[in-house]
């Protein structure tokens, strides 16, 4: 470090107040392990709860990085839905007929968590990571879901590539 790195640093930590004393949890964000699947536009989710209103159980607004701006969101309309399958509420699949019949349509090899590659139409694919975690399910286990719905500071990471 250099000097001036050093005295920028003494500064900060002078006058401000380490992460680590803030009264606060950390976590990531949602790990899919296969967005183009769990993460769907407004008429997909409008669509999967007409099917089936229990839909809505399940679907919840997200936003992404690229969403993200200095103060706030790009846009106070939310244009994309998360399906929040996540392990740790133990949902049966099932009870929401029109989820699982969208998720099954991007083949549920695809979407199991086995981390196997196998080939499709001449294609090699590979599943989602291996986990122990059904293949309805988000890639992660996500204990901490009640948070979601709480008040949150939420950053861009610096030096992601939009895509």
């Amino acid at each position: 470090m250099t000097p001036i790195e050093k005295q920028i640093q003494m500064k900060i930590e002078e006058v401000g107040t380490p992460l680590r004393d803030w009264d606060i949890q950390i976590n990531f964000g949602i790990k899919t392990g296969f967005n183009e699947a769990f993460i769907i536009d407004t008429a997909t989710r409008d669509r999967l709860i007409q099917e089936d209103p229990r839909s809505a159980e399940v679907i919840r607004p997200i936003l992404r990085g690229r969403d993200i701006e200095r103060y706030g969101c790009k846009s106070s309309q939310v244009n994309n839905w998360l399906i929040a399958t996540f392990p740790s509420k133990h949902y049966d699949i099932d009870q929401y007929p029109a989820i699982r019949d969208y998720l099954l349509s991007f083949g549920k090899r695809r979407l199991e968590q086995s981390g196997e590659e196998f080939v499709s139409n001449g294609t090699k694919i590979k599943a989602r990571k291996k986990t122990n975690n059904k293949w309805f399910e988000t890639q992660d286990s996500i204990n901490y879901w009640e948070d979601f719905s709480k008040q949150k500071i939420v950053w861009k990471r610096i030096g992601s590539i939009l895509r």
